[in-house]
């Protein structure tokens, strides 16, 4: 197009069609799902001023999302006729709309909201065979209502995020290493624990990197590792995840996601057993470890997502749904 050509409808649709493409909604990694005011127009429609302030509308809500701000673009008057130039909405809007398009996993500070989505707990009494040991495991299930509505709540900004303590037990220095660990991962991102979302993940620590919801098959994949120090190097806590019923995620079509959470105790006591002046050597069922893991294990999931209200008065809120999160007992 040159310089004062008149905006054709093609033109129009090509502008409204990227902007439409991420906040409507879009296909596989694009589309936040919310309304669409403008219209697609046709060879016989002339380009309006309603039409442009409709586009406005869509553009907008989109980059307000992103950025938290007004998009900086001129508006058209009644009766003028839009011509192709640098000073002209046009020309705003089509450089906008690449924006929108470039930056559409971000979200503004503004513009999202975190609550609790469930934990769980298990506690060992630390009597004598019932402590904690090799392998602690539980299974959290996320489910949307639809493939579509999991698409919009990671499309828009949306992350699903874990957190893990341990408390109370005995006064060893394997329950004070536990501790540490999980108190370690549990601060990262700023105490969110490792995120979950749709854009390249922040916190993957593994080769094959499932962290992603458009990275996950019907497989388990190692989302999360981290490892405690020494002596207690054995002794790690992992987060795996798929979508069970999807082999290949990358268009999206999962409505169901599940995290597996290992805290794995590989350490092993070097203190022996005492024996007694007669002999005799208490059985392990009747003698507890010197250095035991006990007291209560706690994970806990929360979500960020997308919010706001949008444009013109009466539009409604930027809304996303919320998933069902249910989290197994914790075994060993």
């Amino acid at each position: 197009m040159a310089v004062n050509d008149k905006i054709k409808f093609a033109d129009y649709n090509d502008i409204r069609n990227k902007v439409i493409g991420i906040l409507g909604t879009g296909s596989g990694n694009s589309g936040y799902g919310q309304p669409i005011r403008s219209s697609a127009l046709s060879a016989s429609t002339k380009v309006g001023v309603n039409d442009w302030a409709n586009l406005f509308y869509d553009i907008y809500n989109a980059y307000y999302h992103q950025i938290g701000s007004a998009p900086s673009v001129g508006s058209i008057v009644e009766n003028e006729i839009v011509r192709y130039a640098a000073d002209k909405p046009n020309f705003e809007y089509n450089s906008v709309a690449d924006g929108i398009v470039s930056d559409k996993f971000q979200i503004a500070s503004s513009q999202r909201a975190t609550a609790t989505s469930g934990s769980g707990s298990q506690t060992w009494p630390g009597v004598y065979g019932t402590n904690w040991s090799s392998l602690a495991q539980c299974t959290i299930t996320i489910n949307f209502t639809t493939a579509d509505q999991a698409r919009y709540f990671f499309n828009s900004g949306g992350q699903l995020r874990l957190t893990s303590s341990r408390s109370g037990g005995a006064a060893t220095s394997q329950n004070t290493s536990w501790t540490n660990l999980l108190n370690t991962v549990s601060s990262i991102n700023g105490g969110t624990g490792p995120t979950f979302g749709g854009d390249t993940p922040n916190t993957g620590t593994e080769p094959n990197d499932g962290t992603n919801y458009y990275r996950l098959s019907s497989d388990w994949q190692s989302w999360y590792t981290a490892t405690a120090s020494s002596p207690y190097g054995s002794n790690f806590f992992r987060i795996f995840s798929r979508s069970p019923n999807v082999a290949d995620n990358s268009n999206g079509t999962a409505s169901e996601i599940q995290f597996l959470i290992y805290w794995v105790d590989g350490y092993t006591d070097p203190v022996p057993q005492p024996v007694a002046p007669d002999g005799y050597t208490p059985p392990a069922s009747e003698f507890p470890p010197g250095d035991v893991v006990d007291g209560t294990l706690t994970i806990a999931i929360s979500r960020l997502y997308a919010t706001g209200t949008l444009v013109p008065a009466g539009s409604g809120a930027f809304v996303v749904e919320t998933p069902s999160v249910t989290i197994s007992a914790i075994s060993s």
